[in-house]
């Protein structure tokens, strides 16, 4: 019986998932498997340890997408491994919103005051 309090969607889809951490970001090629909106299923080529934080990058129908969580669960599967991150936060639309900003020319306003006006 499925105990889960949202519907998974189930996609195929290339991602990179980023590990975040003090040793700085690394990149991770990854498989999406499966989303619901508070969680995430991807396949990888090594395992990752539980609570690690990462950052998956997405890319599909000319759309990019941020989305942040950490990972619950790691397990072995076939010649990879299979884990579940726990989402908790994400921003969508990234292209749209370059393409927005872009379009309104939308650059960082010079400074207008001199130093010597400023004490």
């Amino acid at each position: 019986m499925e105990q889960r309090s949202e519907p998974r969607i189930d996609l195929s889809q290339p991602v990179t998932l980023v590990i975040l951490g003090d040793g700085g970001f690394e990149p991770v090629p990854a498989q999406l498997q499966n989303v619901s909106g508070r969680g995430m299923r991807l396949r990888l080529d090594r395992p990752i340890g539980l609570d690690t934080p990462v950052r998956v990058d997405l890319t599909a129908d000319d759309d990019s997408a941020l989305v942040w969580g950490e990972v619950v669960y790691c397990v072995p599967q076939g010649a990879g491994y299979v884990i579940g991150l726990d989402l908790q936060h994400s921003l969508f639309h990234l292209t749209q919103l370059q393409r927005l900003i872009d379009s309104l020319n939308l650059a960082p306003a010079p400074l207008t005051r001199s130093a010597s006006t400023l004490s």
